[in-house]
């Protein structure tokens, strides 16, 4: 239930992210750094299309997420463009349950993605799960050519590794930056997410506009449905039974509020602060070599 929980937190996240940012008051502008993405929809075989240049906002942005009201989780996203061999990014989501529930169940999560700085495809994602009597790593390595990943998992000391094909797939946190292409209510765009278990079709629709205000401020948003059908599973339902997303409308496209409907109650999560970019030490070399 704790592990669920937390993990639609995160799906809260990573089902949409940032998505634009038109702020109805003033509040601190992002960082940003355009870059070129690739994605094909759900049409499997298709040649994936260019789509306009992304935004991506570098800095750090804070969520507070909660299961009918009751604070439980935080957690963090931020982009990092390094200029190695060839230009990439990292991304990467973390969270934590809050200090009064560690007494009861501690858990500390986190998500990496390392995709190309110029065709936007990921290399390699990675996650990491520590909670009571369960440490689990799990890392995903994406061969574009053989369009296959391979996904080795590691829990509690055991390994396993499976091999899933996918068409033009993306990891489940870049997925995030790719719905840019939505501009308003009636727009809607699928996506080939590969998570490391089997490859999913999300579904992101703007359903309208509305202006919401949070912990962050107060903003113009874009009110999107997601849905998630898994590929292999027909039949397949997910944990949620709905989830909407309001994200800022504009061009950057961070979200700010997340709602979901479970099966007791609802998890929701909102933007309470961001810390604006700083001087970080690059990470070490691995991906320049992996891009190469």
């Amino acid at each position: 239930m704790k592990r669920l929980l937390f993990s639609l937190g995160l799906l809260s996240l990573v089902a949409l992210g940032p998505l634009a940012a038109t702020q109805a008051e003033p509040a601190t502008a992002p960082t940003a750094t355009p870059a070129t993405a690739r994605s094909c929809g759900e049409t499997p075989g298709c040649e994936a299309a260019q789509v306009p240049a992304l935004v991506i906002p570098e800095d750090l942005y804070h969520y507070r997420f909660g299961w009918n009201g009751i604070p439980a989780f935080d957690g963090t996203i931020q982009a990092t463009r390094h200029d190695e061999v060839r230009p990439w990014y990292h991304f990467e989501l973390v969270g934590k349950t809050r200090r009064w529930l560690d007494f009861i169940y501690k858990m500390r999560d986190t998500m990496d993605a390392y995709v190309d700085g110029v065709d936007y495809l990921p290399h390699l994602f990675t996650v990491r799960m520590r909670a009571p009597r369960e440490h689990t790593d799990l890392t995903v390595r994406f061969n574009h050519e053989r369009r296959v990943a391979l996904a080795t998992w590691v829990k509690n000391g055991k390994t396993k590794e499976r091999e899933i094909p996918f068409h033009h797939a993306n990891d489940p946190v870049t997925v995030i930056y790719l719905v840019q292409q939505l501009r308003g209510p009636g727009d809607e765009a699928t996506f080939e997410v590969v998570n490391g278990k089997a490859n999913y079709q999300v579904g992101l629709k703007v359903v309208g506009r509305e202006r919401v205000t949070v912990r962050a401020g107060t903003f113009d948003t874009l009110v999107i449905e997601p849905t998630l059908a898994r590929l292999d599973k027909p039949r397949y339902k997910p944990k949620f039974k709905r989830m909407t997303i309001w994200v800022t409308d504009g061009d950057t496209r961070i979200p700010v509020k997340m709602k979901s409907e479970i099966f007791i109650g609802s998890v929701s999560g909102e933007l309470v602060d961001v810390t604006p970019r700083s001087v970080r030490s690059a990470r070490p070399g691995l991906l320049g070599r992996l891009l190469m």
